[in-house]
């Protein structure tokens, strides 16, 4: 049987939409073989491990627009209870600005400072939509008595790099920043790409139906 014109544009177009659309990068500062600086970091600390809050991050420009789906760290744990969170923040130009996602706790994901190193591998389960261009800030924040590191790119990578202690604000310098992978998928809409396909079909089936697009 021969179907219409309308429902094979239809099918095709339902099938097109299912296929996930794969992940880019927005930012990469990571070596081949997500190598980084053994040698230098910053540490990040929960008030119950230094006696003092310690967040650190980065500024990025996203290099690619979409919605996060990973954000890769080079993180390693001294001590204390292993659970830190990672925000992600807008830009008021120079400054982190409005706070766009915080992951919450995450507990166990640190491995020991010196054992075998694999990123560790955050995933955002909400939308968090990046911009190509715009500038964005990544930060690690530790929880308790969690004393941790951030280990710095081998790359030559320089860059805003950002702290803060005890949430008194955050300060911007330009040196290496700390090495991390910020992916995203593309979210194109959904609905545009639909109507097109449909509209395409319905004007080869009926042209009258529709006037020149």
């Amino acid at each position: 049987m021969t179907q219409s014109p309308t429902l094979m544009a239809g099918a095709a177009c339902i099938a097109l939409l299912a296929v996930p659309a794969a992940a880019q990068t927005a930012f990469d500062n990571f070596a081949p073989g997500n190598g980084f600086n053994f040698r230098q970091s910053d540490i990040f600390a929960g008030p119950g491990a230094l006696g003092v809050d310690l967040d650190v991050g980065l500024g990025f420009d996203a290099e690619s627009s979409g919605s996060v789906r990973t954000i890769e760290l080079a993180l390693g744990l001294f001590s204390g209870s292993n659970s830190f969170s990672i925000e992600i923040y807008d830009s008021n130009g120079v400054l982190p600005g409005t706070l766009l996602y915080d992951s919450g706790p995450l507990v166990g994901l640190l491995r020991p400072v010196g054992q075998n190193f694999t990123p560790v591998v955050v995933d955002v389960m909400e939308a968090v939509d990046l911009i190509e261009g715009e500038r964005y800030f990544l930060i690690a924040s530790a929880d308790g008595d969690t004393e941790a590191i951030w280990h710095r790119n081998s790359v030559g990578d320089i860059g805003p790099s950002v702290g803060q202690t005890n949430n008194t604000g955050f300060g911007v310098i330009a040196r290496p920043r700390n090495a991390a992978r910020v992916n995203v998928i593309p979210t194109p809409s959904v609905l545009a790409v639909a109507f097109v396909c449909l509209a395409c079909a319905v004007r080869r089936c009926r042209p009258d139906l529709l006037p020149n697009l």
